[in-house]
C-alpha cells in the first residue's frame, strides 16, 4: 500500500535580504525585457521533445523558464501569473507587465521611510495629509501590522490605531450562556 508523506517546504524570512535579492535578480524579468515593444528580439524556445520555435511574446518565454533554485523559480511564477493575467484582460502586454513588475520589485525595495509618504500620496491622489495618514499608520504599526482604509462617514480623516485584534459581530449561543450560568 502506498501512503503519500507530505513534502516539507521551505520558509524564507528575509532577515539579511537575501531572498528578495534572488527576486529582484531572478531571470524573468531579464528574459521578457528582450521581447518588449512590437521591434522586440525574439527568443528561441525548445520544448522537451527538442522542437525549436521563436517566440516574441513574454509569456511564451516565462512559460519555458525552470529554475534550479526554489526561490528563483517562485519569483518567475509569480512573474508568469503576472503575465498571464495581463494578457487575459488586455489581450497582449504581457512583457510590460513583466518588466513593470520586475522593476516594482528591484525599486520598492530601495524606498527610504522619508520617501513613504510621497508614495501614499501620490497614491491617494496627490492628497498629502493622507498620504502622511498612512505613512503615520504603516510607522506605527511596523511590518508585522495591518492597515486598513475605510470609508468614513464624517467630514474629516481621522487615523484609528487597534493594538488587538477586533471582531465586528459576535457569536452568542444558549450553550455557552448556560455554561457561565451553572
Amino acid at each position: 500500500m502506498f501512503i503519500p508523506k507530505a513534502m516539507a517546504k521551505e520558509l524564507y524570512f528575509n532577515h539579511d535580504g537575501s531572498a528578495t535579492k534572488k527576486l529582484r535578480d531572478g531571470y524573468g524579468g531579464r528574459a521578457s525585457r528582450s521581447n518588449l515593444s512590437p521591434k522586440g528580439r525574439e527568443c528561441s524556445v525548445g520544448n522537451r521533445y527538442g522542437l525549436q520555435r521563436l517566440v516574441n511574446d513574454g509569456e511564451m518565454v516565462l512559460k519555458q523558464i525552470e529554475l534550479e533554485d526554489s526561490l528563483e523559480n517562485v519569483g518567475v511564477k509569480l512573474l508568469r501569473q503576472d503575465s498571464a493575467k495581463t494578457n487575459d484582460l488586455a489581450g497582449d502586454g504581457s512583457a510590460t507587465s513583466v518588466v513593470l513588475a520586475h522593476g516594482l520589485i528591484t525599486e520598492g525595495q530601495e524606498v527610504e521611510d522619508d520617501e513613504l509618504a510621497d508614495i501614499a500620496a501620490v497614491s491617494a491622489g496627490n492628497d498629502y495629509t493622507v498620504g502622511n495618514m498612512i505613512s503615520d499608520a504603516l510607522h506605527e504599526v511596523e511590518r508585522r501590522g495591518i492597515v486598513i482604509i475605510v470609508k468614513g462617514k464624517y467630514i474629516e480623516n481621522n487615523l484609528q490605531i487597534v493594538k488587538e485584534m477586533q471582531f465586528d459581530h459576535g457569536y452568542l449561543s444558549l450553550t455557552s450562556s448556560l455554561i457561565n450560568a451553572k
